[in-house]
C-alpha cells in the first residue's frame, strides 16, 4: 500500500507541473498561477521555463512508472525531475513554494532506494563470491554410503527421499517469516532469501523486515571461512548492527548445522560426526576451522526431524550469554523430491521463560542452482 501511495504522490506532483507548462505557453489561463518570478523573465525565457515545467512533469510521471515496475533507473529519472522542479519552484516561489515539501519527500525516498540498491549490489557480489570456487560433487547418493550412521539417522535419510539423487552442493531458498526482538515485542513481517554451499560450509542470509509503515530494516547474516557477521541497516542507510565476535561465530556454526536438515546429503559430510542417544534422538557434531559444536536432534517415529536443541550464544540486554536454543518443526513438504521441514518455530529457553522469537516458512527451495534469485 505504501508503494502505491508514494507512486500516486509522484504522479500527482508531475501532473501539477503541467500547469506551469500550460500557463507559460498561454494554452489556458490558470488563475492560481500568477506567473510572478524572483527576477524579470522575458517572453522567450518564459517559454523556455514552460518547456522545463513540461520536462519535469514527464520525468516525474516516468519515474513513478519505473518505481512501480521496480526498475533501478527510476531513481536517476526522479533526481533529474527533482532538480528541474526545485529550480522552477525557486524561480516561481510565490506560486510554487508548496512543491518543495513534495520534492523533499520524493528526494528522501529516492535516496533510500539508492542506498537499498547499493546494499543489494554488495550482497549480490558476496553471493557470487560465495559460489565462485565450489568444488562440485555430482555423485549419486546411495544407501550404502550411510551404513556407518546410527539407525535413527539412517531412518531419517531414507524417509527424506535423498537416496538415488545427486549430492547437494548449493542451495538457495526463500522464506516468509515473523520475528520479534523481545518477548513482549510485536511480531514483524520478514521476507528472506538464503544461499548455502556445502563443500566449504557457508551461507548468506538476506532479510527484509517490515518494522512499521514506510520503515524497513534490511539485514545480511553471513557465515564463511568459519566466521560469522551480522549486518543490519535501517532504511538501508544507517548501520545499526555490524557484529563480529567469537559468540557470533559459535552461533553461526550452530545455525549452519541445524539448517543442514534442509539438504540431507550433508549428513555424510566429512565435517559431521553422529552419535545415537536413544531410539528417537541423535547428536550431530560439526568441526570446521577450529570450531566444534553439537546439536541434539529428536526424530519422529516416521523419521522426520521433529526438534533441534543446542547451547548457543545469544545477545540479551546488551550482553552475550549461552542459552538453550530450540527449533521445533511444525510441518513438512517435498522440494524437488526431498522431504524437509517447511515450517518451524525458533525459541530461546531463558531463565525468565521461553521466548519464541522467530516463525519461518520455506516458500521455495532449489538445489544445485547457484545463481541468485
Amino acid at each position: 500500500m505504501a508503494r502505491y501511495f508514494f507512486a500516486v504522490i509522484v504522479l500527482i506532483h508531475g501532473l501539477i507541473h503541467l500547469m506551469g507548462f500550460i500557463n507559460q505557453w498561454n494554452l489556458k489561463k490558470i488563475t492560481q498561477f500568477t506567473g510572478n518570478t524572483l527576477f524579470p523573465v522575458s517572453e522567450n525565457l518564459s517559454k523556455l521555463f514552460g518547456v522545463l515545467w513540461l520536462l519535469a512533469a514527464l520525468f516525474f510521471i516516468i519515474s513513478a512508472a519505473g518505481f512501480l515496475a521496480n526498475k533501478d533507473w527510476w531513481t536517476v529519472v526522479g533526481l533529474i525531475a527533482i532538480l528541474i522542479s526545485q529550480f522552477l519552484i525557486i524561480v516561481y516561489w510565490k506560486d510554487a513554494r508548496a512543491g518543495t515539501i513534495l520534492n523533499i519527500i520524493i528526494l528522501t525516498v529516492t535516496i533510500i532506494s539508492i542506498a537499498a540498491s547499493a546494499f543489494d549490489k554488495k550482497i549480490n557480489e558476496e553471493i557470487v563470491q560465495l559460489y565462485s570456487n565450489v568444488k562440485e560433487d555430482n555423485s549419486v547418493i546411495t544407501k550404502e554410503r550411510f551404513n556407518e550412521l546410527p539407525p535413527v539417522v539412517k531412518k531419517w535419510i531414507e524417509h527424506s527421499g535423498i537416496i538415488g539423487k545427486k549430492n547437494i552442493n548449493e542451495i538457495r531458498l526463500k522464506q516468509k517469516a515473523h520475528m520479534k526482538s523481545k518477548p513482549d515485542g510485536k511480531w514483524m513481517d520478514v521476507n528472506a532469501v538464503q544461499y548455502f554451499r556445502t563443500d566449504e560450509p557457508a551461507f548468506i542470509y538476506k532479510l527484509d523486515v517490515s518494522v512499521a509503515p514506510l520503515i524497513s530494516m534490511t539485514g545480511r547474516d553471513k557465515y564463511e571461512y568459519g566466521t560469522g557477521n551480522m549486518l543490519i541497516k535501517i532504511l538501508d542507510l544507517y548501520t545499526v548492527i555490524d557484529a563480529r565476535s567469537k559468540e557470533i561465530d559459535q552461533g553461526s556454526i550452530i545455525r549452519f548445522l541445524s539448517e543442514t536438515f534442509w539438504f540431507p546429503s550433508f549428513a555424510i559430510s566429512k565435517y559431521v560426526k553422529w552419535e545415537q542417544v536413544d531410539d528417537s534422538t541423535a547428536k550431530a557434531t560439526m568441526s570446521y576451522k577450529d570450531e566444534t559444536e553439537s546439536i541434539l536432534i529428536t526424530f519422529s517415529p516416521e523419521g522426520d526431524v521433529k526438534k533441534i536443541e543446542a547451547q548457543r550464544y545469544g545477545e540479551f540486554d546488551g550482553k552475550y550469554s549461552k542459552e538453550l536454543w530450540s527449533v521445533v518443526n511444525m510441518s513438512y513438504q517435498e522440494f524437488e523430491g526431498i522431504r524437509i521441514s517447511n515450517k518451524s518455530e525458533v525459541t530461546w529457553k531463558l531463565k525468565s521463560g521461553e521466548f519464541t522469537w522467530l516463525k519461518i516458512e520455506i516458500t521455495d527451495l532449489e538445489y544445485n542452482k547457484p545463481f541468485p534469485y
